[in-house]
Protein backbone atom coordinates (compact mmCIF):
# COMPACT_ATOMS: atom_id res chain seq x y z
CA UNK A 1 0.00 0.00 0.00
CA UNK A 2 1.10 3.72 -0.77
CA UNK A 3 0.48 4.69 3.17
CA UNK A 4 3.03 2.00 3.98
CA UNK A 5 5.59 4.01 2.00
CA UNK A 6 4.38 7.38 3.54
CA UNK A 7 6.65 9.17 5.82
CA UNK A 8 3.44 11.70 6.99
CA UNK A 9 0.12 11.05 8.99
CA UNK A 10 -3.13 10.23 7.05
CA UNK A 11 -5.39 12.48 8.61
CA UNK A 12 -9.53 11.99 8.61
CA UNK A 13 -11.44 13.67 11.95
CA UNK A 14 -14.65 11.99 10.25
CA UNK A 15 -14.00 8.71 8.97
CA UNK A 16 -16.44 6.10 11.34
CA UNK A 17 -16.07 2.38 10.77
CA UNK A 18 -19.97 1.11 10.46
CA UNK A 19 -19.24 -1.87 12.69
CA UNK A 20 -17.12 -0.21 15.98
CA UNK A 21 -18.58 3.21 15.36
CA UNK A 22 -15.03 4.42 16.13
CA UNK A 23 -12.80 6.47 13.73
CA UNK A 24 -11.22 4.12 11.69
CA UNK A 25 -7.71 2.95 12.80
CA UNK A 26 -5.48 4.09 9.88
CA UNK A 27 -6.13 7.99 10.03
CA UNK A 28 -6.05 10.35 13.26
CA UNK A 29 -7.73 13.38 13.53
CA UNK A 30 -5.28 15.95 13.71
CA UNK A 31 -1.44 16.42 14.07
CA UNK A 32 0.80 18.86 15.31
CA UNK A 33 3.92 20.51 13.70
CA UNK A 34 6.34 23.13 14.51
CA UNK A 35 7.67 25.32 12.40
CA UNK A 36 10.30 28.37 13.05
CA UNK A 37 9.04 27.80 16.78
CA UNK A 38 5.00 27.91 15.83
CA UNK A 39 3.24 25.32 16.65
CA UNK A 40 0.54 24.15 13.95
CA UNK A 41 -2.42 21.95 14.53
CA UNK A 42 -3.62 20.66 11.35
CA UNK A 43 -6.80 18.74 11.03
CA UNK A 44 -8.58 16.40 8.27
CA UNK A 45 -11.28 15.81 7.16
CA UNK A 46 -13.68 14.54 4.28
CA UNK A 47 -16.74 15.89 3.05
CA UNK A 48 -19.78 14.32 2.11
CA UNK A 49 -18.18 13.13 -0.93
CA UNK A 50 -19.93 9.33 -1.04
CA UNK A 51 -21.45 10.20 -4.91
CA UNK A 52 -17.52 10.00 -6.23
CA UNK A 53 -16.86 7.34 -4.30
CA UNK A 54 -17.85 3.39 -5.49
CA UNK A 55 -20.62 1.99 -3.06
CA UNK A 56 -18.15 -1.28 -2.24
CA UNK A 57 -15.14 1.12 -1.52
CA UNK A 58 -17.02 2.82 0.96
CA UNK A 59 -19.65 -0.11 2.03
CA UNK A 60 -17.47 -0.68 5.72
CA UNK A 61 -17.33 3.28 6.83
CA UNK A 62 -19.66 6.10 7.16
CA UNK A 63 -18.46 9.86 7.39
CA UNK A 64 -19.74 12.14 9.96
CA UNK A 65 -21.11 15.23 8.03
CA UNK A 66 -22.59 18.54 8.17
CA UNK A 67 -23.35 19.76 12.20
CA UNK A 68 -21.43 16.44 13.19
CA UNK A 69 -18.53 17.36 11.77
CA UNK A 70 -18.44 20.99 12.74
CA UNK A 71 -18.77 19.94 16.28
CA UNK A 72 -15.94 17.13 15.83
CA UNK A 73 -13.78 20.15 14.13
CA UNK A 74 -14.14 22.27 17.17
CA UNK A 75 -13.33 20.11 19.70
CA UNK A 76 -10.36 19.21 18.15
CA UNK A 77 -9.35 22.44 17.20
CA UNK A 78 -9.97 23.13 21.52
CA UNK A 79 -7.64 20.67 22.24
CA UNK A 80 -4.79 21.32 19.51
CA UNK A 81 -5.06 25.21 21.18
CA UNK A 82 -4.61 23.56 24.79
CA UNK A 83 -1.49 21.89 24.02
CA UNK A 84 -0.25 24.85 22.56
CA UNK A 85 -1.04 25.45 18.92
CA UNK A 86 -0.22 29.40 17.65
CA UNK A 87 -2.53 28.40 14.67
CA UNK A 88 -5.37 25.54 13.06
CA UNK A 89 -5.07 24.96 9.47
CA UNK A 90 -8.30 22.84 8.44
CA UNK A 91 -7.77 20.78 5.51
CA UNK A 92 -10.68 19.16 4.31
CA UNK A 93 -11.77 17.00 1.55
CA UNK A 94 -14.70 19.23 0.11
CA UNK A 95 -14.75 22.13 -2.51
CA UNK A 96 -16.69 25.82 -1.63
CA UNK A 97 -19.98 25.29 -0.02
CA UNK A 98 -19.10 22.26 2.24
CA UNK A 99 -17.94 24.30 5.08
CA UNK A 100 -19.45 26.05 8.58
CA UNK A 101 -18.81 29.29 8.23
CA UNK A 102 -19.11 29.18 12.42
CA UNK A 103 -15.45 27.60 12.39
CA UNK A 104 -14.28 30.57 11.65
CA UNK A 105 -15.03 32.01 14.83
CA UNK A 106 -11.53 31.10 15.89
CA UNK A 107 -11.55 27.68 15.57
CA UNK A 108 -8.95 27.29 11.88
CA UNK A 109 -7.12 29.96 10.96
CA UNK A 110 -6.98 29.04 7.05
CA UNK A 111 -8.73 26.39 5.32
CA UNK A 112 -7.67 24.49 2.18
CA UNK A 113 -10.18 22.73 0.33
CA UNK A 114 -10.25 19.86 -2.39
CA UNK A 115 -12.44 17.62 -4.32
CA UNK A 116 -14.14 20.26 -6.86
CA UNK A 117 -11.16 20.80 -8.93
CA UNK A 118 -11.63 24.73 -9.13
CA UNK A 119 -8.71 27.29 -8.49
CA UNK A 120 -9.46 30.04 -6.07
CA UNK A 121 -8.17 31.81 -3.23
CA UNK A 122 -11.39 33.22 -1.32
CA UNK A 123 -12.26 35.12 1.98
CA UNK A 124 -15.62 34.30 3.95
CA UNK A 125 -17.26 36.96 5.81
CA UNK A 126 -15.12 36.57 8.94
CA UNK A 127 -11.91 36.85 6.98
CA UNK A 128 -10.35 33.45 7.16
CA UNK A 129 -8.81 32.09 3.65
CA UNK A 130 -10.04 29.06 1.73
CA UNK A 131 -7.72 27.76 -0.98
CA UNK A 132 -8.49 25.17 -3.51
CA UNK A 133 -5.26 24.79 -6.26
CA UNK A 134 -7.24 23.09 -8.87
CA UNK A 135 -6.81 19.61 -10.59
CA UNK A 136 -4.64 17.60 -12.40
CA UNK A 137 -1.48 19.21 -10.75
CA UNK A 138 -2.26 22.43 -12.27
CA UNK A 139 -1.23 24.54 -9.11
CA UNK A 140 -0.50 24.37 -5.69
CA UNK A 141 -2.73 25.97 -2.88
CA UNK A 142 0.55 28.33 -0.91
CA UNK A 143 -0.55 30.73 2.33
CA UNK A 144 1.42 32.70 4.36
CA UNK A 145 0.48 33.75 8.12
CA UNK A 146 1.95 35.57 10.68
CA UNK A 147 1.14 35.07 14.47
CA UNK A 148 0.07 37.24 17.36
CA UNK A 149 1.56 36.52 20.30
CA UNK A 150 0.20 39.55 22.38
CA UNK A 151 -3.12 38.66 21.49
CA UNK A 152 -3.05 34.72 20.85
CA UNK A 153 -3.94 35.57 16.84
CA UNK A 154 -3.26 34.05 13.44
CA UNK A 155 -3.37 35.80 10.35
CA UNK A 156 -2.76 34.84 6.74
CA UNK A 157 -0.45 37.60 5.17
CA UNK A 158 -0.68 36.16 1.55
CA UNK A 159 -3.07 33.49 -0.31
CA UNK A 160 -2.21 32.45 -3.93
CA UNK A 161 -2.29 29.32 -6.26
CA UNK A 162 0.96 29.07 -7.84
CA UNK A 163 0.84 27.48 -10.93
CA UNK A 164 2.49 24.39 -12.73
CA UNK A 165 4.43 26.74 -14.53
CA UNK A 166 6.25 28.04 -11.52
CA UNK A 167 6.43 24.54 -9.52
CA UNK A 168 7.16 21.97 -11.92
CA UNK A 169 10.75 22.57 -12.54
CA UNK A 170 11.38 22.09 -8.65
CA UNK A 171 13.01 19.07 -6.91
CA UNK A 172 10.97 16.15 -6.40
CA UNK A 173 9.82 14.95 -2.63
CA UNK A 174 11.59 11.79 -2.33
CA UNK A 175 8.44 10.01 -2.14
CA UNK A 176 7.44 11.26 -5.56
CA UNK A 177 10.51 9.35 -6.77
CA UNK A 178 9.45 6.26 -5.02
CA UNK A 179 5.71 6.49 -6.54
CA UNK A 180 7.29 6.49 -10.16
CA UNK A 181 9.73 3.61 -9.92
CA UNK A 182 6.52 1.83 -7.92
CA UNK A 183 4.49 3.14 -10.47
CA UNK A 184 6.68 2.69 -13.71
CA UNK A 185 4.35 -0.22 -15.81
CA UNK A 186 1.21 1.90 -15.47
CA UNK A 187 2.93 5.21 -16.13
CA UNK A 188 3.94 3.64 -19.33
CA UNK A 189 0.25 2.35 -19.86
CA UNK A 190 -0.70 5.56 -20.12
CA UNK A 191 1.92 7.00 -22.27
CA UNK A 192 -0.15 4.34 -24.68
CA UNK A 193 -1.31 5.49 -28.21
CA UNK A 194 -4.73 4.14 -28.53
CA UNK A 195 -5.82 5.47 -32.23
CA UNK A 196 -7.01 9.38 -33.36
CA UNK A 197 -10.22 10.50 -32.53
CA UNK A 198 -11.45 12.67 -35.49
CA UNK A 199 -13.27 15.57 -33.57
CA UNK A 200 -14.31 16.77 -30.12
CA UNK A 201 -16.37 14.51 -28.09
CA UNK A 202 -18.35 16.03 -25.12
CA UNK A 203 -18.17 13.67 -21.83
CA UNK A 204 -22.31 13.22 -22.80
CA UNK A 205 -21.09 11.63 -26.27
CA UNK A 206 -18.78 9.60 -24.38
CA UNK A 207 -20.41 8.06 -21.36
CA UNK A 208 -23.56 7.01 -23.33
CA UNK A 209 -20.50 5.53 -25.29
CA UNK A 210 -19.93 3.40 -22.64
CA UNK A 211 -23.46 2.29 -21.86
CA UNK A 212 -23.00 1.07 -25.07
CA UNK A 213 -20.00 -0.69 -24.53
CA UNK A 214 -21.12 -2.23 -21.21
CA UNK A 215 -23.95 -3.75 -22.99
CA UNK A 216 -22.06 -5.19 -25.90
CA UNK A 217 -19.19 -6.28 -23.51
CA UNK A 218 -22.27 -8.00 -21.00
CA UNK A 219 -24.06 -9.36 -24.19
CA UNK A 220 -20.53 -11.36 -25.08
CA UNK A 221 -20.33 -12.76 -21.55
CA UNK A 222 -24.09 -13.82 -19.81
CA UNK A 223 -25.78 -13.34 -23.28
CA UNK A 224 -26.34 -17.11 -24.11
CA UNK A 225 -27.55 -16.94 -20.13
CA UNK A 226 -29.91 -14.11 -19.63
CA UNK A 227 -32.11 -11.82 -21.90
CA UNK A 228 -30.07 -8.34 -21.18
CA UNK A 229 -32.50 -5.00 -21.35
CA UNK A 230 -29.78 -2.70 -20.84
CA UNK A 231 -26.31 -1.94 -20.23
CA UNK A 232 -25.52 1.24 -18.25
CA UNK A 233 -26.07 3.66 -15.08
CA UNK A 234 -24.88 6.41 -13.31
CA UNK A 235 -21.96 7.84 -14.84
CA UNK A 236 -19.38 10.93 -14.17
CA UNK A 237 -16.59 12.29 -16.15
CA UNK A 238 -13.44 14.20 -14.48
CA UNK A 239 -11.67 16.87 -15.69
CA UNK A 240 -11.06 17.57 -18.56
CA UNK A 241 -14.23 15.44 -18.91
CA UNK A 242 -14.19 16.10 -23.08
CA UNK A 243 -12.06 13.82 -25.73
CA UNK A 244 -10.24 16.54 -27.77
CA UNK A 245 -9.43 15.86 -31.53
CA UNK A 246 -6.08 13.92 -32.86
CA UNK A 247 -3.87 11.74 -30.95
CA UNK A 248 -5.66 9.75 -27.78
CA UNK A 249 -3.56 7.56 -25.38
CA UNK A 250 -4.83 5.26 -22.40
CA UNK A 251 -3.77 8.26 -20.29
CA UNK A 252 -6.39 10.68 -21.73
CA UNK A 253 -8.99 8.19 -21.01
CA UNK A 254 -7.77 7.44 -17.57
CA UNK A 255 -8.30 11.64 -16.31
CA UNK A 256 -11.51 11.70 -18.13
CA UNK A 257 -13.00 8.13 -16.63
CA UNK A 258 -10.52 7.70 -13.35
CA UNK A 259 -13.03 5.41 -11.57
CA UNK A 260 -12.42 1.75 -11.00
CA UNK A 261 -15.65 0.29 -10.97
CA UNK A 262 -16.08 -3.36 -12.18
CA UNK A 263 -18.71 -4.65 -14.52
CA UNK A 264 -21.46 -6.39 -12.92
CA UNK A 265 -24.42 -8.38 -14.24
CA UNK A 266 -27.39 -7.78 -11.97
CA UNK A 267 -31.05 -8.22 -11.85
CA UNK A 268 -33.83 -5.78 -11.01
CA UNK A 269 -37.66 -6.04 -10.36
CA UNK A 270 -39.53 -4.17 -13.01
CA UNK A 271 -40.86 -1.50 -10.91
CA UNK A 272 -37.19 0.08 -10.11
CA UNK A 273 -36.05 -0.57 -13.53
CA UNK A 274 -38.69 2.06 -14.17
CA UNK A 275 -38.12 4.49 -11.71
CA UNK A 276 -34.02 4.00 -11.35
CA UNK A 277 -32.93 3.64 -14.83
CA UNK A 278 -35.78 4.45 -17.37
CA UNK A 279 -37.56 7.03 -15.84
CA UNK A 280 -35.04 9.19 -14.03
CA UNK A 281 -34.68 12.77 -14.03
CA UNK A 282 -30.83 12.04 -12.80
CA UNK A 283 -29.00 13.38 -16.06
CA UNK A 284 -25.90 11.35 -14.91
CA UNK A 285 -27.59 8.12 -15.80
CA UNK A 286 -26.92 6.97 -19.11
CA UNK A 287 -28.52 3.92 -20.67
CA UNK A 288 -27.88 2.04 -23.70
CA UNK A 289 -31.18 -0.56 -24.71
CA UNK A 290 -30.92 -4.25 -25.95
CA UNK A 291 -33.14 -5.44 -28.76
CA UNK A 292 -34.79 -7.31 -26.19
CA UNK A 293 -35.68 -4.14 -24.10
CA UNK A 294 -36.50 -2.12 -26.79
CA UNK A 295 -39.43 -4.50 -27.76
CA UNK A 296 -39.96 -4.78 -24.03
CA UNK A 297 -40.06 -0.81 -23.10
CA UNK A 298 -43.88 -0.48 -23.34
CA UNK A 299 -44.62 -4.00 -21.31
CA UNK A 300 -42.83 -4.03 -18.36
CA UNK A 301 -44.28 -6.14 -15.40
CA UNK A 302 -43.77 -4.27 -12.09
CA UNK A 303 -42.80 -8.05 -10.24
CA UNK A 304 -41.22 -9.30 -12.90
CA UNK A 305 -37.13 -9.86 -12.61
CA UNK A 306 -35.64 -8.37 -15.49
CA UNK A 307 -31.73 -8.65 -15.81
CA UNK A 308 -28.83 -5.59 -16.97
CA UNK A 309 -25.41 -4.63 -17.00
CA UNK A 310 -23.86 -2.33 -14.72
CA UNK A 311 -20.63 -1.56 -12.82
CA UNK A 312 -20.52 -1.38 -8.98
CA UNK A 313 -20.96 2.53 -8.09
CA UNK A 314 -24.41 1.89 -9.75
CA UNK A 315 -24.64 -1.88 -8.33
CA UNK A 316 -23.79 -1.15 -4.70
CA UNK A 317 -26.11 2.30 -4.45
CA UNK A 318 -29.05 0.98 -2.43
CA UNK A 319 -31.67 3.00 -3.64
CA UNK A 320 -31.51 0.82 -7.24
CA UNK A 321 -32.23 -1.85 -5.25
CA UNK A 322 -29.84 -4.39 -7.51
CA UNK A 323 -29.16 -8.05 -6.82
CA UNK A 324 -25.91 -8.64 -8.29
CA UNK A 325 -25.31 -11.99 -10.17
CA UNK A 326 -21.81 -11.93 -11.41
CA UNK A 327 -19.02 -9.64 -11.79
CA UNK A 328 -17.20 -9.29 -15.43
CA UNK A 329 -13.51 -9.15 -13.79
CA UNK A 330 -11.52 -7.24 -12.17
CA UNK A 331 -9.68 -5.28 -14.72
CA UNK A 332 -11.87 -3.98 -17.21
CA UNK A 333 -13.51 -0.93 -16.09
CA UNK A 334 -15.02 1.83 -18.87
CA UNK A 335 -11.98 3.44 -20.42
CA UNK A 336 -10.78 -0.23 -20.97
CA UNK A 337 -14.21 -0.92 -23.30
CA UNK A 338 -13.80 2.70 -24.81
CA UNK A 339 -9.97 2.00 -25.32
CA UNK A 340 -10.27 -0.55 -27.70
CA UNK A 341 -13.11 1.02 -29.32
CA UNK A 342 -10.78 3.72 -30.22
CA UNK A 343 -8.14 0.88 -30.79
CA UNK A 344 -10.61 -0.68 -33.32
CA UNK A 345 -10.74 3.04 -35.06
CA UNK A 346 -14.51 3.71 -33.54
CA UNK A 347 -13.71 7.67 -33.59
CA UNK A 348 -11.90 7.86 -36.34
CA UNK A 349 -8.85 6.38 -38.09
CA UNK A 350 -5.71 5.43 -36.52
CA UNK A 351 -3.84 7.54 -39.44
CA UNK A 352 -3.52 10.75 -40.79
CA UNK A 353 -2.44 12.44 -44.12
CA UNK A 354 1.10 14.54 -44.00
CA UNK A 355 1.24 17.32 -45.66
CA UNK A 356 5.16 18.69 -47.01
CA UNK A 357 7.02 21.80 -46.28
CA UNK A 358 6.98 22.85 -49.73
CA UNK A 359 2.86 21.56 -50.44
CA UNK A 360 2.17 24.34 -47.01
CA UNK A 361 4.45 27.07 -48.82
CA UNK A 362 2.38 26.81 -51.90
CA UNK A 363 -0.97 26.90 -50.24
CA UNK A 364 0.32 29.52 -48.06
CA UNK A 365 1.51 32.19 -50.85
CA UNK A 366 -1.98 31.09 -52.81
CA UNK A 367 -4.06 32.73 -49.94
CA UNK A 368 -4.44 37.10 -49.41
CA UNK A 369 -2.38 38.45 -46.64
CA UNK A 370 -3.20 37.99 -43.32
CA UNK A 371 -5.10 34.86 -44.72
CA UNK A 372 -5.62 31.41 -43.23
CA UNK A 373 -7.33 28.58 -43.91
CA UNK A 374 -10.37 26.74 -42.76
CA UNK A 375 -8.88 23.39 -42.71
CA UNK A 376 -5.90 21.64 -41.30
CA UNK A 377 -3.16 20.50 -42.49
CA UNK A 378 -0.60 17.85 -40.49
CA UNK A 379 2.59 18.08 -41.24
CA UNK A 380 6.28 15.85 -40.02
CA UNK A 381 9.62 17.59 -39.49
CA UNK A 382 12.29 17.91 -37.22
CA UNK A 383 12.42 21.24 -34.81
CA UNK A 384 15.46 23.15 -35.79
CA UNK A 385 15.28 25.55 -33.53
CA UNK A 386 12.37 26.94 -30.66
CA UNK A 387 12.12 30.94 -30.68
CA UNK A 388 9.61 31.02 -27.81
CA UNK A 389 9.53 28.75 -24.98
CA UNK A 390 6.11 29.63 -23.46
CA UNK A 391 3.87 29.82 -27.12
CA UNK A 392 6.49 27.12 -28.62
CA UNK A 393 6.89 29.12 -31.62
CA UNK A 394 9.82 26.89 -33.79
CA UNK A 395 11.08 26.35 -37.15
CA UNK A 396 10.42 23.06 -38.40
CA UNK A 397 13.05 21.69 -41.32
CA UNK A 398 12.52 18.22 -43.12
CA UNK A 399 15.07 16.25 -45.03
CA UNK A 400 15.81 18.45 -47.74
CA UNK A 401 16.66 21.45 -46.09
CA UNK A 402 12.97 22.78 -46.38
CA UNK A 403 11.70 25.41 -43.74
CA UNK A 404 8.93 26.13 -42.17
CA UNK A 405 8.02 28.89 -38.98
CA UNK A 406 5.23 27.30 -36.47
CA UNK A 407 3.32 30.31 -34.52
CA UNK A 408 2.21 28.75 -30.92
CA UNK A 409 2.47 24.51 -30.24
CA UNK A 410 -0.30 23.51 -27.65
CA UNK A 411 -1.13 20.21 -26.24
CA UNK A 412 -4.98 18.34 -27.41
CA UNK A 413 -6.44 19.87 -24.23
CA UNK A 414 -5.33 23.71 -25.04
CA UNK A 415 -2.16 23.67 -22.92
CA UNK A 416 0.18 26.22 -24.19
CA UNK A 417 3.52 24.98 -25.39
CA UNK A 418 5.35 26.43 -21.59
CA UNK A 419 3.09 24.62 -19.37
CA UNK A 420 2.89 20.90 -21.40
CA UNK A 421 4.46 18.56 -18.76
CA UNK A 422 5.89 16.86 -21.75
CA UNK A 423 6.80 19.36 -24.54
CA UNK A 424 8.94 18.58 -28.07
CA UNK A 425 12.28 20.22 -27.87
CA UNK A 426 15.43 21.21 -30.44
CA UNK A 427 15.92 18.01 -32.62
CA UNK A 428 12.92 16.02 -32.26
CA UNK A 429 10.56 14.58 -34.93
CA UNK A 430 7.26 15.99 -34.82
CA UNK A 431 3.68 15.68 -36.18
CA UNK A 432 1.58 19.01 -36.24
CA UNK A 433 -1.56 19.73 -36.95
CA UNK A 434 -2.40 23.36 -37.76
CA UNK A 435 -3.99 25.78 -40.14
CA UNK A 436 -1.71 27.50 -42.84
CA UNK A 437 -1.22 31.67 -42.52
CA UNK A 438 0.04 34.30 -44.88
CA UNK A 439 1.11 36.79 -41.93
CA UNK A 440 1.99 40.14 -43.87
CA UNK A 441 3.05 42.93 -41.35
CA UNK A 442 3.18 46.17 -41.91
CA UNK A 443 6.68 46.54 -42.25
CA UNK A 444 9.63 43.58 -42.81
CA UNK A 445 9.18 40.20 -45.04
CA UNK A 446 6.21 38.48 -45.27
CA UNK A 447 5.94 34.53 -43.19
CA UNK A 448 4.05 31.70 -43.92
CA UNK A 449 3.53 29.75 -40.91
CA UNK A 450 1.45 26.90 -39.28
CA UNK A 451 -0.95 28.79 -37.10
CA UNK A 452 -1.26 27.63 -33.34
CA UNK A 453 -0.68 24.09 -34.18
CA UNK A 454 -1.70 20.81 -31.88
CA UNK A 455 1.34 18.64 -31.10
CA UNK A 456 -0.44 14.85 -32.54
CA UNK A 457 3.15 13.32 -31.59
CA UNK A 458 6.58 13.00 -31.10
CA UNK A 459 8.11 10.65 -32.81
Amino acid sequence: MNADLADFSFLAINIYDRDTNALVDYCQPSVMVEQSGIKIGIIGAIGDCYSSISGDKSQEVYFKTGAQLTALVKAESNELRSRGADCIVYAVHEGQGGYDVSLSDGYVDIVFEGHSHQSYTRKDAKGVYHLQGGGDNDGISHAKLSVNYVNDTAKTTQAKVVSNYVYRDLSDDPIVETLLEKYAAQIETAGRVLGRNDRLRRSDELLQKCAQLYLQAGEERWGGQYDLFLGGGFMSARAPYDLAAGEVLYGDLQNILPFDNQLVLCSIKGKDLKSQFLFTNNSRYYICCSEYGDEMLGSISDTETYYLVTDTYSSTYAPNKLTEIERYDETTFARDLLAKFIEEGGYGTNTVTLSTIPELIAIGNALPKNGETAEKYFVKAKIRSLDNDYYGNVTLEDEEGNTLFVYGISDKNGMRYGEMSTKPQVGDTVILEGTVKRYVPSEGEELIELYFAMLYSIE
